[in-house]
């Protein structure tokens, strides 16, 4: 009785599992508030609407992760290893996002008009919505600087607060009784300003924000160039689905994509949690950094399995229960985004552990693959089967990623620490 006292004691003491249960539980709170976005859009659009509506997400998360040249990563890595001012990092990335905005607005511009010459009503959402870029950056990177920093509490709050954003937007739409998609968002652009405003003061009260200079731009864009491919293709393929479903199959399929990866990522929490922990923890201690992520991608392996199984029995009844009865195509797709769901969960632990050792360009290039594989994928498929070919261009694509990085990584071999 007094072993297993004494392992209690000493599990509850560790840090890393502390942060992880705190992270954890932010991550579950962060799941149940995008359920509940999903499911209030989806009754509040209907299918057609809530296609459009994740189709302007996906096309703004691609290009947003192109203008974030993997600062969070770099951030967090450099704040974490203690070798830089933390207030001159996060003015210094502040300068960098609002130096690329433009270039972004430009790009988006062009490429709607090219690639959206016949669809100007989502074409002009898209465009409306680039705002929400430089809005959503000013809080990723105060909470990449906390995050650094060990400081959990506002990291969580901040990362909650950002996340929730598009949840206050569909939850003021619904009690306004306002089922339009432009009108929604611009109620989410109006929390994302909300939410800029309130990291500032977060920033300039807990880190008092001081000038950059011009080795703090050097070191950021050193580290976050090496990680921003690996960044981009992980928000490209996490998106690059919708991104391409919305060139190829009308809004009403797309409406039934979108609830379908709303109901796999309830899975998310779990690989979440272990990433954004594992990143810092390897970061600050390298000594045991193999051993570390091996430990902690099988419990997150374990517990995503449970996940996936309870997920995938009771689909039949969840979907059709939250979303409604008119989005019970969605049906045929769940079960093999819930498998693409949970290999890229694995292969965000891989990947996390792996730029906290100072190694992000290997994760690039794992991600780079799996990105090809699942446009080449998407070309193939979508045509011929539309969104069930779809489905399975991301779980191929996904698998991809994650067999690139296990032999990457190779649990039976030691990857040695790359100090900045």
């Amino acid at each position: 009785m007094r072993t297993i006292t004494s392992c209690v004691s000493s599990v509850t003491k560790n840090r890393l599992v502390y942060d992880f249960g705190i992270t954890l539980g932010s991550n579950i709170a962060l799941t149940i508030s995008g359920a509940l976005t999903g499911i209030l859009a989806a009754r509040l659009l209907g299918p057609e609407q809530r296609g459009m509506l994740a189709a302007v997400f996906a096309w703004v998360a691609i290009l947003g992760a192109v203008s974030q040249m993997g600062i969070t990563q770099a951030l967090t890595f450099h704040v974490a290893q203690k070798l830089d001012s933390a207030s001159q990092l996060l003015t210094s990335a502040l300068v960098i996002i609002l130096s690329q905005s433009i270039c972004i607005f430009v790009m988006g511009y062009i490429l709607v008009k090219i690639l959206l010459p016949g669809n100007c009503s989502l074409g002009d959402l898209i465009l409306v919505y680039l705002l929400s870029i430089p809005l959503a950056s000013v809080t990723s990177y105060v909470f990449s600087v906390a995050l650094g920093l060990g400081r959990y509490l506002e990291f969580n709050f901040l990362r909650i607060l950002l996340t929730n954003v598009p949840f206050l937007g569909v939850l003021t739409s619904s009690l306004l009784q306002v089922n339009n998609v432009s009108t929604l968002i611009m109620l989410i652009l109006l929390f994302y300003i909300i939410s800029a405003i309130c990291s500032i003061v977060i920033a300039q009260s807990r880190f008092h924000l001081s000038a950059p200079s011009n080795i703090h731009y050097r070191r950021l864009i050193s580290y976050g160039l090496r990680s921003w491919l690996g960044d981009l293709s992980s928000v490209a393929n996490a998106r690059i689905d919708q991104f391409v479903l919305a060139l190829y199959v009308p809004n009403l399929q797309l409406g039934y994509y979108a609830v379908a990866m709303s109901y796999s990522n309830l899975l998310s929490p779990i690989s979440q949690a272990f990433s954004i922990v594992l990143f810092p923890h390897i970061a600050t201690n390298p000594d045991h950094a193999n051993n570390d992520i091996r430990l902690v991608s099988l419990a997150n392996m374990g517990m995503s399995l449970v996940g996936f199984f309870l997920l995938a029995i009771l689909d039949g009844y969840c979907i059709p229960a939250l979303f409604g009865p008119g989005y019970e195509p969605a049906l045929q797709l769940t079960r093999v985004l819930l498998v693409a769901n949970m290999l890229s969960g694995f292969s965000s632990v891989l990947g996390h552990g792996l730029r906290g050792m100072g190694k992000p360009g290997i994760v690039s290039v794992a991600q780079i693959l799996g990105l090809f594989t699942v446009i080449a994928g998407m070309t193939v498929f979508v045509p011929r089967s539309g969104i069930v070919g779809g489905t399975w261009a991301v779980l191929l694509g996904y698998g991809v990623s994650a067999l690139c990085l296990i032999a990457t990584i190779g649990f039976w071999k030691r990857i040695s620490y790359e100090k900045p």
